[in-house]
């Protein structure tokens, strides 16, 4: 191995090294903010809330959703379903601090699993092509977990690599169909848990 070849190596190792102390960081920085937000709404207990209050600007929009254990067949009842989103500007808040979600909200599944938001429809974060999408967060008995984003079928940010992937997880796809009826988009979502997104 000559000097060029090993500066080469080394450097990577380096980057390699570094990469994951960043990502720990940042992943322990949030997920300290969504342990902050499951208290704040700890005492939810209604399967229907809001995200956005009433009288937010944007496009009314209603999320209507089942939750399943692991399993993707049986209903997860009374865990805390947690969501939050940007505003019609695409900020989650205007000073845009990290980890700060002005427009937020939780509610607890019923028996049969479902729960349900009102909110309004988010916009892309300025000057990207990022698709909307809502960021969702489960705590249950048995633990806390990531739950992934979901996204809109009708937004053109949404590549067809995306959508291919949404397609082959089937019924619980995160690139949801928007119903419209009026002023107000519906769409329907079904969310499990996943181990491999558990808190760690």
């Amino acid at each position: 191995m000559n000097r060029r070849q090993w500066l080469t190596t080394f450097v990577s190792a380096l980057a390699v090294l570094r990469r994951p102390r960043h990502a720990h960081a940042q992943d322990w920085t949030y997920m300290r903010a969504v342990e902050s937000a499951f208290r704040e709404f700890a005492a939810a207990t209604a399967s229907r809330g809001r995200i956005a209050p009433v009288g937010e600007p944007g496009v009314p929009l209603e999320v209507r959703g089942t939750l399943f254990r692991a399993d993707g067949q049986t209903p997860l009842s009374g865990a805390l379903v947690f969501a939050y989103h940007t505003d019609r500007h695409g900020l989650y808040n205007p000073d845009e601090a990290a980890h700060s979600w002005r427009l937020r909200g939780a509610v607890r599944s019923a028996a049969d699993g479902s729960f349900e938001f009102r909110t309004i429809r988010p916009a892309s974060y300025p000057q990207t092509r990022i698709p909307q999408h809502i960021h969702v967060a489960l705590e249950t008995p048995d633990g806390n977990y990531h739950a992934g984003e979901w996204r809109f079928a009708d937004d053109t940010m949404v590549d067809q690599t995306e959508r291919s992937a949404s397609d082959r997880a089937g019924e619980f796809g995160w690139v949801r169909p928007v119903r419209v009826d009026g002023a107000v988009h519906t769409i329907e979502v079904k969310t499990k848990v996943n181990p491999d997104q558990a808190f760690r």
